[in-house]
């Protein structure tokens, strides 16, 4: 098959284009959790949920207290690292104290 250069790229492009930025962010989380303090490091906070402690890098002083129950929505990043490992880092989009 004999193409031309101009053909190629664009070919090339048609097919690498979806790939690029994969890997960032994995799909969202919505759900219940309970704000846990570490003492690694300093101090790190976590949200509790599900069997999992997951590491958010945003979360509020206001939610800053061990044991708070919250309802929350994040995204899980791939692309960061932390010098308390406590769990998967993960990016608030929404928290909000949960109901009683």
């Amino acid at each position: 098959m004999n193409m031309n250069l101009r053909t190629f790229r664009a070919v090339a492009a048609a097919l690498l284009l979806p790939a690029v930025g994969c890997g960032i962010t994995t799909p969202d989380l919505d759900a219940e959790g309970t704000v846990r303090f570490a003492n690694v490091e300093g101090g790190c906070w976590g949200i509790e949920s599900g069997g999992t402690v997951y590491e958010p890098i945003n979360l509020p002083e206001s939610m800053r207290i061990d044991g708070l129950a919250v309802v929350y929505e994040a995204e899980r990043t791939t692309d960061l690292a932390s010098v308390c490992q406590i769990g998967p880092i993960i990016r608030l989009l929404r928290i909000t104290t949960a109901p009683d």
